[in-house]
């Protein structure tokens, strides 16, 4: 899955795969690791904390970045758009001969 903006109703929104992919993710990704390096149990144990930090991390991020989007949406965006879609939707857009 890939990060995305989906933008409904004038609400944004980061949409970032779920708990459960990340997880799969982090176990097959664990499993490579192990395949490939032959790692011991406490560099298994560190690798695995790395990537729970990282994950927090990556939340936090993606939670800075949404409220972000959002004002930026709700201060700039928006106030641009309204004046626009008004006059938009006042003038009469009837085809005539």
């Amino acid at each position: 899955s890939s990060i995305y903006l989906d933008c409904y109703k004038g609400r944004y929104k980061l949409v970032t795969p779920t708990t459960a992919e990340n997880a799969a993710a982090r176990k097959a990704f664990l499993i490579e690791c192990e395949r490939n390096l032959a790692f011991g149990e406490p560099a298994k144990l560190k690798l695995e904390s790395c990537l729970a930090d990282l994950m927090r991390h990556v939340n936090i991020f993606k939670d800075l970045l949404q409220g972000g989007i959002y004002q930026l949406c709700s201060t700039a965006v928006i106030p641009r758009l309204k004046p626009l879609i008004d006059g938009f939707n006042s003038t009469s857009h009837n085809i005539s001969e």
